[in-house]
């Protein structure tokens, strides 16, 4: 291992261990760092390092000699492989395979409890893997959901740093007096008991604790302190309430028995879920194949960044800081304050974009969170890699100080037939609130949840309310096009025909594939002209496949009643965005899948709407396809390290500032602030001059899709939280409890909501009004005190 490697406690992004090129930081765990990194062939890899202050000590060093030992001799597909090691070096490593995908839990919010043929498939594969453990004559012993990914090939079982194994029974303890191993509500009972040897039924405890959480969402001990649930283990039967059926039931409470030799064996528990299993996995299938691809597609866009990143940054920059280099205490901001930043009288002289700390704690997408992760949080259970039970430890103080905090409402709530999730939307216009997925559209009353129409279509993937007009973007079976509802009623008022059709491009027999049309569109509309431009989608090779060359046209229509006005053939590119304002409709163009870190680069065309004719072609527009000829104003960009205003008129950049990887901004300015949204903070931001006013690192936006800007309104910037009534805990890093409306000038908390699964939501807001859709259902909040 290099000297430089050893000083700094890790190779850090753009420096090597050995034959290994670290790409990028995952994580950092009680023992060591874990880092995405390339192998000589260019495999990505996951490379952990024990920490410096721990290599010395000969306790952890054989706990980490052990660790490797154990993972080699797994070799199973629903296992993570273990490729590399050195256990001698002067800071010891292992290279294990590195596995792209969500973990169990967000897999678990997104599908909500499983079924019993969801819930059979994922226990056939986890009890194989524990099977593959115990061959190897180990007991994993921390067997949990943080522990589990989802990939293509199924679930991986991560992290073998507690497995034991016979060796381990006759030779030195690895953990003092009074320690115990495991994570709180999926410990066996005599995992609890200092005197109890740990055999493979510890682990099909722990395996049932987990098809429990899986298809009921509750840990089958419940939550609260620590002695509270392993009193629950140890005096309780488990909460079973809500999982698929009697059998299952009767199936989970012998796993979950307190005699290890009451539990069925790994063997037993494989054969009773495979018999139950669905013929085909649930990975394979949407929606969670979509979450691994988005995974998948995660990495490479990180690996992309970083790797230019070093290509164009000064070596200077790439070294990494001194390890444990001393700082200045400070306090960070509890969950109901911010954190003021005086601005600068001098505007600081530009700077590289800088590299986020590798030894700060990860603030990436969320794939990346397990990664080293020593302390998790699952369905509100305390839970910890070692919990130290000796009698030099005491419990919390029960009786914390409690922060006042006021609660909002539920105005109401709606179950719906189908969930807006996946390609849907929720629009607030007006007084009506709009809930689109993929069979309809339906219109509400946003006040009272009142339903006063609804459009079925096939296909509908866009909406545009205009004046007294709803125009409905649909594909049915011979092209996409526009359907024109009264906004009131929800009548037809017209449907476009067959856009082949139009008098503007006659129809051609026999012409060519390229000349077809593409099955994308975009809608737009103003108060004169409605305009569709279709594309062929090239973001997958199979799309690229069979794209065969379709240019992309723009069609415009009377709005009045649907008359063809003009057509324009593009070019065979993609399309990421139309714009239409000032008379003028801007089609930005794209040659790739589009993302925050590889945002649309190709020419910006700008048409004259009333009758299609090109004024203008802006090469690199498609980046900022509002800044054309007729536009005005100012509107904020997000970027792959930093965000940025540009002048709409002249497309001149205003101000660039860093806001973290991947920061999501809302386009325009509230009250002379705009913000920003991470994974790990919200900020507000001067919209004159780019300077950060506060942050908060407690919470983050509401939706986590990192596209998505933060939400601003009426004054309030809405956000996902921890419990507020708990202790402020600068450290607390789970936000899921629920909503929680700040204050968007300085960022105190206003008031709270709790919120059941806040995961994965689709969010509109207006007149005082939260619309939040979380799943299937759609519910309405409003701050205290109104009427």
């Amino acid at each position: 291992m290099s000297a430089a490697a050893s000083a700094a406690g890790s190779a850090g992004p753009g420096g090597s261990l050995d034959r290994y090129h670290v790409v990028a930081p995952l994580g950092e765990g009680g023992m060591g760092r874990v880092e995405l990194a390339r192998s000589p062939a260019g495999r990505l890899v996951a490379l952990k390092t024990l920490h410096p202050r721990l290599a010395g000590d000969a306790r952890f060093r054989e706990r980490f000699r052990r660790e490797v030992a154990a993972a080699r001799a797994v070799d199973d597909v629903f296992t993570a492989a273990v490729l590399d090691a050195d256990t001698e070096a002067e800071l010891p490593w292992l290279v294990s395979e590195f596995c792209a995908g969500p973990s169990l839990v967000d897999v678990i919010s997104t599908l909500g409890p499983l079924d019993s043929e969801a819930l059979g498939t994922l226990g056939a594969a986890l009890a194989e893997a524990l099977a593959a453990v115990h061959a190897a004559g180990l007991v994993h012993r921390d067997l949990k959901p943080a522990n589990v990914v989802v990939t293509h090939e199924g679930p991986k079982i991560l992290d073998f740093g507690l497995a034991k194994g016979a060796a381990d029974e006759a030779g030195e303890p690895l953990t003092g007096t009074g320690d115990l191993v495991g994570t709180l509500g999926f410990i066996a009972p005599e995992q609890l008991s200092r005197d109890g040897r740990v055999g493979p039924a510890a682990d099909v405890f722990a395996f049932g604790a987990l098809l429990v959480l899986s298809s009921t969402g509750r840990n089958p001990y419940g939550s609260g302190t620590v002695p509270q649930v392993l009193h629950r283990t140890l005096n309780e039967p488990p909460d079973l309430l809500g999982v698929p059926d009697g059998e299952w039931a009767g199936f989970l409470r012998g796993c979950l028995s307190l005699a290890p030799a009451d539990r069925p064996t790994v063997a037993q528990a494989l054969e009773w879920c495979a018999g139950r299993a669905a013929a085909r996995p649930w990975w394979e299938e949407e929606p969670v194949a979509g979450l691994v691809r988005e995974h998948e597609e995660a990495t490479a866009e990180l690996v992309a960044a970083e790797e230019e990143w070093e290509d164009e940054i000064p070596t200077a920059f790439l070294a990494p800081p001194a390890p444990h280099a001393p700082r200045e205490p400070r306090t960070p901001p509890g969950p109901s304050e911010a954190t003021p930043v005086a601005p600068l009288d001098v505007p600081p002289k530009p700077l590289p974009t800088p590299r986020p700390d590798p030894h700060s704690p990860p603030r990436r997408r969320r794939f990346l969170a397990w990664a080293g992760a020593a302390v998790t949080a699952v369905s509100g259970s305390t839970t910890a890699a070692v919990l130290l039970l000796d009698d030099s430890v005491h419990p919390p103080d029960p009786r914390p100080s409690v922060r006042k905090w006021t609660s909002g409402r539920t105005l109401w709530s709606l179950d719906l037939d189908s969930s807006p999730q996946y390609g849907g939307e929720v629009l607030r216009h007006g007084d009506a609130l709009y809930v689109r997925t993929a069979e309809r559209l339906v219109c509400l009353n946003a006040a009272s949840g009142e339903a006063r129409w609804e459009y079925e279509g096939k296909n509908v993937q866009g909406v545009r309310p205009m004046g007294d007009a709803v125009y409905v973007l649909a594909e049915p079976d011979d092209g996409p096009g526009i359907v024109a509802l009264d906004a009131k009623s929800g009548a037809r008022r017209w449907t476009t025909r067959r856009l082949g059709m139009s008098p503007f491009r006659p129809f051609v027999p026999g012409a060519p594939a390229s000349e077809g049309e593409g099955r994308s569109a975009q809608l737009s509309a103003d108060s004169s002209v409605v305009c569709l431009v279709t594309y062929a989608a090239a973001n997958t090779l199979w799309e690229q496949r069979t794209a065969q060359g379709r240019r992309w046209r723009a069609y415009g229509f009377d709005p009045r009643d649907g008359k063809p006005l003009w057509h324009r053939a593009g070019t065979a590119t993609g399309v990421s965005t139309v714009h239409q304002r000032g008379g003028r409709l801007a089609v930005a163009t794209s040659e790739h899948a589009v993302s925050l870190r590889a945002p649309a680069d190709g020419p910006l065309v700008v048409l004259r709407d009333r009758d299609g004719t090109p004024e203008r072609e802006i090469p690199g527009g498609s980046a900022h396809p509002e800044a054309h000829p007729g536009s005005s104003g100012v509107r904020h960009y997000p970027g792959p390290e930093a965000v940025a205003a540009v002048d709409l008129a002249t497309g001149e950049r205003r101000w660039s500032r860093p806001a973290g990887s991947e920061a999501a901004i809302t386009p325009t300015a509230t009250n002379g602030l705009v913000h920003t949204g991470t994974w790990g903070d919200l900020r507000a931001l001067d919209a004159a001059t780019g300077h950060q006013l506060w942050i908060r690192t407690d919470v983050r936006r509401l939706d986590d899709d990192n596209a998505t800007p933060p939400l601003v309104s009426d004054g309030l910037l809405y956000a996902s939280g921890s419990d507020p009534s708990l202790p402020a805990d600068p450290d607390r890093r789970s936000t899921g409890w629920g909503v929680h409306a700040l204050d968007a000038r300085t960022g105190k908390l206003a008031w709270a909501v709790p919120v059941p699964r806040l995961s994965r939501v689709r969010t509109a807001a207006g007149g005082g009004l939260l619309h939040l859709c979380v799943d299937r259902t759609l519910m309405t909040l409003r701050g205290p005190g109104a009427a």
